[in-house]
């Protein structure tokens, strides 16, 4: 469940990274899906997109829309893509795992952080598909917040617990009698 945790962190700040660079809106429509534009693994630029330091400042005086080429938004939002796909995969196996679990809570936990991503995941379809409304995005970000408060409730339940998390079989031994 750690692993969760950390997945979902790195992927809220790249969701961050993609609305601070105005890169949300650089692979939108049905067009886009699943990654980006066609052939957007061409015009990939990792270096620049994860350039967090000695920006300098644009001529018109400030960092509003973005400064980035459209290159390197491309490449920010195509990170943020991939990342919901690990996180996704990731959390329905953690998910799967949690709802087979031998403690109740934690069954609840993972039964809403799978509701949760699924809405999270329909947040963000819906963002591409309809052009970011205010509505939506403002949804995304609550909805991420609240699966972040999942992860961190189901790793406090397992720490506290410190049980295995899936249920083994159970295996009965017979007593044999051998003073006859």
């Amino acid at each position: 469940a750690i692993v969760g945790l950390v997945l979902l962190v790195i992927q809220i700040a790249l969701g961050g990274w993609t609305s601070a660079n105005y890169a949300s809106q650089i692979c939108n429509g049905v067009a886009s899906l699943p990654i980006c534009q066609g052939e957007w693994y061409r015009v990939l630029d990792f270096r620049e997109a994860l350039t967090f330091w000695g920006l300098e400042m644009p001529e018109r005086g400030n960092f509003e829309f973005g400064h980035f080429s459209p290159e390197v938004r491309t490449t920010i939002h195509v990170m943020h893509r991939i990342g919901a796909i690990i996180v996704t995969g990731y959390l329905v196996w953690l998910g799967w795992r949690l709802r087979n679990a031998q403690n109740q809570l934690l069954e609840d936990l993972g039964t809403l952080m799978l509701l949760l991503l699924t809405a999270q995941v329909l947040l963000g379809l819906g963002n591409v598909l309809l052009g970011l409304p205010l509505l939506v995005a403002t949804g995304h970000n609550a909805v991420a917040a609240l699966l972040l408060l999942s992860l961190v409730a189901i790793n406090f339940v397992l720490r506290i617990h410190k049980k295995p998390v899936h249920r083994k079989p159970q295996y009965k031994r017979r007593k044999r009698n051998y003073a006859k």
